[in-house]
Parts: C-alpha cells; structure tokens; sequence
C-alpha cells in the first residue's frame, strides 16, 4: 500500500515570506507618497500665495499704489506640515515694494515666496525681512 502525500497550501515559512515581501512594498509605497504629499502641500502655499498676491495688487490699486493699508486677506492657512502658523507680509520702507512668503513643506529650512515683481520661487530660511524675494 503506498500513501500518497499530496501536499497542498503554504508551509509556514512560504507565509512568513509573502508577508515580509509585502511589508517591505507598503513601506516603500508610503515613503514615496509622503514625499508627495509634501510636493502638494507646496504646491497648495503657491496656490494661497498667488491668490494673497491678487488680492493685494487689488487693495494697492485703491490706494495710490501703496500697499500701506493692506493686509492678509483672511481665510488662507498654510497646510498642516509647515511649521507656520500663517502666511507672511511685509512691505519695503517706501511701501512700494512687498513680499509673502510660508514654509515649504518639501524642503526643510526654506520658504516659497512671492514678490512685487512676479517672482516666485524657493529661497533659503528667511529670519526677519525677507530680502532674498525682493531681487
């Protein structure tokens, strides 16, 4: 008499592979959308700051071209990864000239900016006037 062994299924170590193997692949896939998300959290602060640049250019058209009585307009927040808690203005000594600026998400230690000339960009930490957008 001989018995057949059919053998059928997964040994335990065939099971402990697949599982590493698939551990191994969601981890990569998580490491690659975080970047992602950082790369669309960016691109959300250029949305906000192109906005908050219309909406100033409007607000120093009704006044003489000066961007003295302007200010943020409200309802722009950076996203939930910037270590800001909001965006930022300043205007030159003559008023004639402003920035805004947050920081980046993707890049750690730099902020993207916008001036009164179009620029827009990634520049280096900016720690009081941030005079690397202005040029």
């Amino acid at each position: 008499m001989h018995i057949i062994n059919n053998k059928k299924g997964f040994t335990l170590i065939e099971f402990l592979i697949i599982i590493a193997v698939l551990g191994i692949l969601a981890v990569l896939a998580m490491l690659s959308l975080a970047g992602s998300r950082a790369q669309a959290y960016d691109s959300k602060i250029l949305s906000d700051i192109h906005n908050i640049k219309a909406a100033l250019s409007a607000c120093a058209n009704e006044n003489a071209d000066s961007y003295a009585a302007c200010a943020l307009p409200a309802g722009f927040a950076p996203p939930p990864c910037s270590p800001d808690t909001a965006y930022h203005f300043a205007t030159s000594t003559d008023e004639s000239k402003y920035v805004i600026w947050a920081a980046s998400c993707a890049q750690w230690g730099k902020v993207l900016c916008t001036d009164y000339t179009g620029f827009s960009g990634i520049v280096g930490l900016i720690r009081r006037y941030p005079s690397a957008c202005l040029q």
